[in-house]
């Protein structure tokens, strides 16, 4: 019975990353321990490259380059915003491209739930808005 169990969430996942492969925006699933669980090939190849990224990783590390959350006005952290008011957010971030070029990501985090209704982490959908900053 634990071998279907495990077939049958390998299925779900594979199913889940193909969903989200199908976006053009880089899309990543972050748990509310800052882990990131789920990214889809766009979020890979911005971040490293290539599409088969190291594990495991954290969003800080992913988009940023850094050892810590993010924090402060200046740099608010998605996941924290969402945590506190448990209503999806909008915030602005510069991240890092794995050539090392900088770009300005509109960020959308979005809340994700257990079963239970309990916190568990945030969606984040990314959108590249870099030529409209420069513009401005």
């Amino acid at each position: 019975m634990r071998a279907k169990s495990k077939l049958k969430k390998k299925i779900i996942n594979v199913f889940l990353q193909s969903v989200i492969n199908g976006v053009g925006d880089p899309i990543m699933v972050i748990n509310e321990d800052y882990r990131v669980k789920l990214m889809n090939k766009a979020a890979q190849e911005f971040s490293f490259g290539k599409t088969n990224a190291p594990a495991p990783l954290f969003c800080y590390q992913v988009s940023h380059r850094r050892k810590t959350p993010c924090a402060g006005m200046k740099h608010p952290c998605p996941l924290e915003q969402v945590r506190k008011s448990g209503q999806p957010v909008k915030v602005l971030h510069k991240h890092f491209q794995a050539k090392g070029e900088q770009r300005v990501f509109e960020i959308i985090a979005s809340p994700l739930w257990k079963e239970d209704g309990t916190f568990q982490g945030i969606v984040e959908s990314l959108y590249d808005i870099t030529a409209r900053k420069q513009a401005e």
